[in-house]
């Protein structure tokens, strides 16, 4: 911000902050397509402050729009929900045994087994798995989040989750129920957000 030209505003008390946040932070290991950052500026910006911002954001990272922010809540309060991309494949289990894993799953079969998993996952009514934190494990319905899940061509699974005061989904979980409903092991490569959902206000503050 300081290099495009802006000074961040800095937040009230004995220990002031630069006022900067994100809408939802990622969860570690998850790859953003679109991200919502909240800048308070002390003072006007220049007239090219989205350039030069633009330009001195870090490779991979790109402004696709700025707009004002009037409403009295943050960005982040408008978050209704997600919607994410996993890239899947046959879980190798023991090393010795993963080439076999792999062969045992041709492309073709493993789409197929994707896709009848997210017909039953769809199907279902409730889905429970674990969820687990340090000194706790606890099951969750990840149907109470996520009502639906899709296998694109390219084998990705996508899928929106609801986010709000009682939580949202997260991307192992629907691994773990696509698991339970294919009855076979799942290993998660890479997982992408692809969006954020800010409800029908959208950047319109």
């Amino acid at each position: 911000v300081r290099r495009a030209g802006g000074t961040l505003a800095l937040s009230a008390g004995m220990r002031p902050k630069p006022l900067l946040s994100v809408a939802l932070p990622r969860p570690v290991g998850v790859e953003s397509r679109q991200e919502f950052c909240q800048i308070a500026l002390s003072g006007p910006p220049p007239a090219d402050f989205v350039s030069r911002l633009a330009a001195a954001l870090p490779e991979g990272v790109a402004v696709t729009g700025m707009v004002p922010w009037r409403k009295r809540k943050s960005v982040a309060a408008y978050v209704v929900g997600c919607r994410y991309m996993l890239h899947t494949q046959p879980s190798t289990g023991e090393a010795a045994e993963g080439a076999e894993a792999v062969q045992a799953h041709g492309g073709e079969r493993w789409g197929d087994m994707l896709t009848a998993a997210a017909r039953r996952y769809t199907e279902a009514g409730s889905i429970l798995v674990e969820r687990r934190r340090p000194g706790e494990i606890r099951r969750v319905d990840v149907k109470l989040f996520v009502s639906q899940v899709q296998v694109r061509e390219d084998g990705g699974v996508e899928f929106y989750s609801l986010v709000g005061p009682g939580g949202s989904a997260r991307p192992q979980e629907i691994a773990a129920a696509l698991a339970q409903m294919a009855g076979e092991k799942i290993e998660v490569r890479s997982v992408e957000r692809l969006a954020i959902d800010l409800g029908g206000d959208g950047l319109h503050g």
